[in-house]
């Protein structure tokens, strides 16, 4: 004798159908929590050629000047320095100093800054506080 699943003891199966009939693709998302902020998502820009990042760190003055330029430290957290980094003409860091930062450039080791890298910013990717 041959028994549907879904009539075994009024158990729904797999095999058997629930609810109103409706998937959960066709309802629309639900509303935004109170108090929360859209904003849309900037996809960052494509990199140059040669161009990397620097990681997240926070962006200080220095007091060594990379070929007459004013020159800043990209350091961790805890202060460890992560490289030193000068930026290309008509990119500003002064808005980013003592703040949280991600930069696309060109990192290279020099020997007259120390055993560490000197990374030229071409562009800000992330800024936070």
């Amino acid at each position: 004798m041959s028994r549907n699943p879904a009539e075994m003891n009024g158990a729904l199966t797999s095999m058997s159908k629930s609810g109103s009939g409706t998937s959960s693709l066709d309802s629309p998302p639900p509303p935004p929590l109170p108090g929360a902020r859209w904003a849309p998502r900037i996809e960052p820009a494509p990199p140059r050629d040669g161009e990397r990042s620097s990681g997240i760190g926070v962006l200080n003055r220095s007091t060594l000047k990379i070929d007459g330029l004013t020159t800043y430290s990209l350091e961790t957290s805890r202060g460890q320095l992560i490289c030193y980094v000068t930026p290309t003409p008509g990119l500003d860091l002064e808005p980013y100093v003592n703040r949280s930062i991600e930069l696309a450039g060109i990192p290279r080791l020099r020997s007259d800054v120390y055993g560490h890298q000197h990374f030229t910013a071409t562009r800000v990717l992330y800024a936070g506080r």
